[in-house]
């Protein structure tokens, strides 16, 4: 029996009556659960969606994402699980590639269906998750009925797709297998198992790898709670902590800040765990939520294709800024190519391990990526003392004058200035000399590109001074809001 399905089996077997999910201000335990996917289960078979077939989820943070997500892994139908920020047009390119005929949907989505049915030329077969459904036939336990599904889903060994951030410009689609989901979610769990009982918030879209790596499996699996706030604001979450609603948090650095409150306040009676993802915390926003909440912080590192790699302990490991030291079951290498031997301590991270990804979507079916093999993250790091300190993408570096060069190194300074709000530098590629630096700038006041030059010349070094200078008006940004530099660059 697949394990992530026999966690949820266990649970509603010796514990029906307990929470599963509170939505804004529904509580739903894994009986009412069960009942829904059951009827789920009905709905596809209904419908005639074959074992092993891939079905999009356009769905919002809601229990209609998990309904659909549990009711294909029972079925062995392959659940796609498509960010909500895609454009009509790339949706209509993804679900042609991956050759998907039916879809998973709320209301407020009908219309982009309408869209990129007129786009590709053929209907979408349009099936839907109704909370208000129940079973025909209650004669049968609900955890018999579940039970009898799982011999579908061993069929396929392909459990799901998921997508990149995006990073790069464009969302890679990536297949991972029930092993790596298995191996990910063991890994997971021990976060979520140091109280009972665990309410866990998800302050992030599920799409995303980062709530995706905790939900609904690692979740299920420690006996937590999931929370998801659809509908409160940081001022209601401030409160939930303080009064011990709500124990454990995983969010972006962003949403964090959020949660802050000018107010001087009581600290919650309980201790409270803060699983930071994305981007680090600012040291000054840290201490601030140790000291407002009690909290206890750890940050991840990962992506779509790795899940999570490494984790920063910060109150035992007393390193703010590090990505923080491997998880068990992965390996890594420092270097400009995968070396014989020894690593060094500074160059581009190579990791191998069990979550790893099965493969691209183009490349999965014609040559699966083996656990054994090296993966190239993308990401400039260093080492010290075994903890993993990003540097940044490898794309992102500048090359001048005999240096690589970090553009955080110039991007903190010009982010002192007083009418500077945001700001990146990029490399300009040159084909047969140094790489030009431009600087793309978010004033908060009255600045212009004399006096930011004038500013650079004061405080950075003469191998750091742009030769380009633009002012936009905002940033794209990805699901957790770290800046699309590529796409920037490109416009």
């Amino acid at each position: 029996m697949n394990i992530l399905l026999h966690n949820y089996l266990l649970r509603l077997e010796h514990s029906p009556e307990e929470p599963f999910l509170i939505h804004n201000r529904t509580t739903f335990t894994y009986s009412d659960f069960a009942r829904l996917i059951a009827c789920h289960l009905h709905h596809l078979q209904n419908n005639q969606i074959n074992v092993g077939e891939p079905v999009g989820l356009l769905l919002r943070n809601s229990p209609e994402f998990l309904i659909s997500y549990y009711s294909l892994l029972f079925y062995g139908a392959v659940p796609v699980i498509f960010p909500l920020n895609l454009s009509t047009n790339r949706l209509t390119y993804l679900i042609n590639k991956i050759k998907i005929n039916a879809v998973i949907s709320q209301p407020e989505y009908q219309k982009t269906i309408d869209e990129i049915e007129i786009r590709k030329g053929s209907s979408l077969q349009r099936l839907c998750c109704d909370l208000n459904w129940t079973m025909r036939d209650q004669s049968q336990s609900l955890v018999a009925f579940l039970k009898e599904q799982l011999g579908y889903q061993q069929v396929n060994t392909l459990a799901e797709i998921v997508f990149s951030s995006g990073c790069s410009g464009y969302q890679k689609v990536i297949c991972h297998s029930f092993d790596s989901l298995i191996n990910n979610c063991e890994a997971m769990q021990h976060l979520l198992t140091w109280r009972r009982p665990n309410r866990v918030l998800i302050a992030l879209p599920l799409p995303y790898f980062g709530a995706h790596a905790f939900v609904p499996h690692a979740v299920t699996r420690a006996g937590a709670t999931i929370i998801l706030p659809e509908r409160l604001s940081p001022e209601e979450i401030a409160i939930q902590l303080v009064n011990g609603q709500i124990d454990t948090v995983i969010g972006t650095p962003a949403y964090y800040e959020k949660l802050l409150s000018p107010k001087e306040q009581n600290p919650p009676t309980t201790s409270k765990l803060f699983i930071v993802v994305g981007s680090q915390l600012s040291e000054a926003v840290y201490f601030e939520l140790r000291k407002q909440f009690a909290a206890t912080i750890y940050h991840l590192y990962g992506s779509a294709e790795t899940q999570i790699v490494a984790l920063n302990r910060h109150e035992f490991d007393d390193r703010i800024n590090s990505l923080g030291r491997l998880l068990p079951g992965w390996e890594m290498r420092l270097a400009d190519q995968i070396p014989k031997s020894t690593s060094p301590t500074s160059g581009m991270l190579y990791v191998r391990g069990k979550s790893l990804m099965t493969g691209y979507f183009d490349e999965w079916q014609k040559v699966p990526l083996s656990p054994n093999k090296w993966f190239n993250t993308g990401d400039w790091c260093h080492l010290e003392e075994d903890f993993l300190y990003f540097e940044c993408q490898n794309h992102e570096r500048i090359k001048r004058f005999g240096y690589a060069i970090n553009p955080d190194e110039i991007e903190k300074v010009l982010r002192e200035h007083p009418s500077i709000q945001n700001v990146i530098a990029v490399p300009i590629r040159q084909m047969e000399s140094d790489d030009q630096i431009k600087l793309y700038i978010q004033a908060s006041g009255e600045i212009d590109e004399n006096q930011v030059r004038e500013y650079c010349l004061e405080h950075l070094p003469p191998y750091l001074q742009p030769e380009v200078i633009e002012f936009v008006q905002y940033f794209e940004r990805d699901l957790t809001g770290k800046i699309l530099r590529n796409i920037v660059n490109k416009t």
